[in-house]
Order: C-alpha cells, then sequence, then structure tokens
C-alpha cells in the first residue's frame, strides 16, 4: 500500500475547539486536475506535506494559525 496522506484533528491558534478529519496530502498538486497527485480532490485537502516526519514536526511547532494535535495516516487502496 501507498502512503498519501494523513486525515488529523487540528486546533487553530485562536480557537478552544478542536477540528477533526483535516485531511492532509503528501502529493504534489495536480493543478490542470484540480487534484493532488493521488487523485484525491483538492476540495478535501486543508494542507500539503512533505511526509509522516512533517506531520510530526507540526504536532511540535505548527504552523503560523494551527498545531496538529493528532493523525492517522491514509493509504492507497
Amino acid at each position: 500500500m501507498k502512503l498519501i496522506g494523513a486525515t488529523a484533528t487540528i486546533l487553530f491558534n485562536d480557537s478552544d475547539t478542536p477540528l477533526e478529519g483535516v485531511y492532509f496530502s503528501f502529493g504534489g498538486d495536480s493543478y490542470e486536475n484540480e487534484t493532488d497527485s493521488f487523485g484525491v480532490p483538492d476540495s478535501k485537502i486543508f494542507y500539503f506535506a512533505e511526509d509522516e516526519g512533517e506531520m510530526k514536526a507540526l504536532m511540535q511547532q505548527g504552523v503560523n494559525d494551527f498545531k496538529v494535535l493528532s493523525y492517522e495516516l491514509e493509504y492507497a487502496v
């Protein structure tokens, strides 16, 4: 199975309520198809991450306006 992304629970810096089911793609953006390189629609993608290592870093440091609280890896079937 090929690792394609992760579904995460995140917390925005200005909120006390976690947001569940947020999709992080590990594929590149395919602008002409409006999908990532794995065929996941752009409308489903919250953030493009490099890999699981970046997900772990987002749990530690976060980015400008959110932090990852937890995640589950997603694989192509």
